[in-house]
């Protein structure tokens, strides 16, 4: 009686759902933790099957699964599914399946033990655009930041022009299937692909001499619809940048330094960005901070220019920042981590993009740090993981007083029969019996030596 009591307070009081459901999908019985997840009473939730709360693209899964269960083949099984709650929103949920079977092994019913993991889902979901985010933002500003160091050179404007749209493809979302062009002063400039296409992107400008210009991309496949036909929005501001950029070089070509011009317009672009944007030269000194980085530094941080990574960050970022930039210029590639950041005012969790800045030989001249405040994200995320940890414990306990339950059980039945015995008693019995009921007290926390 005692033992059935456990077991319905823990049944109740778990702080995972748990449902009984028959062969036959019908729900037997559920606890109020089970209720609250997909948003039904008690009464209402008994009424219904498994598969009236499952999302219809899970059902046939979970059911292959409980097939196996029902045959043998496991003892259980774990999978992550959707169920629908009574308000028709789908709920995430993690859920462990075992089969009761009866005395001769026949299967009785199925034990659910559900977990909500809705927000971690969405945090995943979260990180994926990150990473996603910062992927196109970084091959953005390395477009922008190549095509200034391409308009710097001292050479011919159609020999620039041609430089500057073969690298553009590489920017936009699908670079296999991209072209691009250049037009400009009567004269097309064009990726060795290029061809008319439906599926287009284009901004216009003009110099002050009244010469026309185009920059133009393409698809030559079509798509997936975004926020401009198959282009992001992103990738808008990023043509309508390039095409200003252009136009301000043309019209300047004569007037300024390349270089200069160059520098001041990949500063403004970079200053319009809401990431902590930096440049780091080939001796591992800042060269330059966009304004957004004051935000996130809390301090003014045109102090550190001419400075290295040990003077803005705690010593572990700094040591990190080595390693990872040393496997850079051995790689070439650009890298992506996330981190606590320790700068002198505060510390943060932070989403890094590290890119290489390469010349026309190839060879890794300086590199750009793209960082992001993911603060409030990976906060959230560890305030999961610790709930996490606090059912994993719960579920062991819930294992101990299983095992504790079963030796309780065995006991009284020895001491059963050395009762009903009388006088013949097997002493070895019983002091196994006794044995075990220090076993179980032991196991459930309570001392039942007297």
């Amino acid at each position: 009686q005692e033992s059935e009591e456990r077991f319905r307070i823990t049944f109740e009081q778990a702080a995972v759902g748990i449902i009984h459901v028959g062969l036959d999908g019908r729900i037997l019985r559920a606890n109020q933790k089970f209720c609250d997840i997909i948003g039904y009473s008690y009464g209402e939730i008994i009424e219904r099957t498994l598969q009236d709360i499952t999302c219809i693209r899970d059902v046939e899964h979970e059911a292959e699964f409980r097939e196996k269960l029902v045959a043998s083949r496991v003892h259980a099984y774990t999978l992550e599914k959707r169920n629908i709650r009574k308000d028709g929103k789908p709920v995430w949920v993690n859920e462990t399946v075992s089969l009761v079977r009866g005395p001769s092994s026949e299967p009785k019913y199925f034990v659910f033990v559900l977990e909500d993991i809705t927000e971690r889902k969405a945090s995943e979901g979260e990180r994926r655009r990150l990473v996603h985010d910062l992927q196109e933002r970084v091959k953005e500003l390395t477009a922008t930041y190549r095509t200034l160091e391409i308009l710097q050179q001292e050479k011919p404007v159609p020999a620039l022009l041609q430089e500057v749209v073969a690298i553009l493809p590489d920017a936009w979302q699908y670079p296999e299937i991209t072209a691009a062009r250049i037009r400009f002063d009567d004269r097309d400039y064009v990726t060795p692909n290029y061809r008319a296409s439906e599926w287009r992107q284009s901004a216009g400008f003009a110099t002050y001499d009244a010469f026309d210009g185009l920059v133009e991309v393409v698809y030559l496949e079509e798509r997936p619809e975004e926020a401009e036909g198959p282009f992001l929005a992103e990738e808008r501001n990023l043509i309508e940048s390039l095409a200003q950029l252009l136009k301000g070089f043309l019209n300047r070509r004569k007037a300024l330094k390349a270089l200069s011009e160059s520098e001041r317009l990949y500063h403004t672009l970079a200053d319009a960005a809401h990431d902590m944007v930096y440049m780091k030269d080939g001796e591992g000194r800042f060269t330059y901070f966009n304004s957004y980085s004051e935000d996130v530094l809390g301090e003014d941080p045109e102090e550190y220019i001419g400075k290295r990574d040990g003077d803005l960050y705690g010593p572990d970022n700094a040591r990190q920042h080595e390693a990872l930039e040393a496997r850079v210029a051995e790689t070439g590639e650009p890298v992506y981590f996330e981190e606590l950041a320790v700068f002198p005012r505060k510390s943060l969790w932070t989403a890094s993009w590290l890119v290489p800045i390469v010349d026309d030989g190839g060879r890794v001249t300086s590199m750009m740090y793209v960082v992001r405040d993911i603060d409030g994200r990976m906060r959230a995320e560890q305030t999961l993981l610790e709930l996490e940890q606090e059912v994993e414990s719960l579920r062991e306990h819930a294992r101990r007083a299983g095992k504790a339950r079963a030796e309780l059980k065995e006991a009284i039945t020895i001491l059963g029969r050395a009762a009903s015995r009388g006088g013949d008693v097997d002493a070895a019995a019983v002091a196994r019996a006794l044995d075990a009921l220090k076993k179980c007290s032991a196991s459930l926390g309570r001392n039942t030596e007297k």
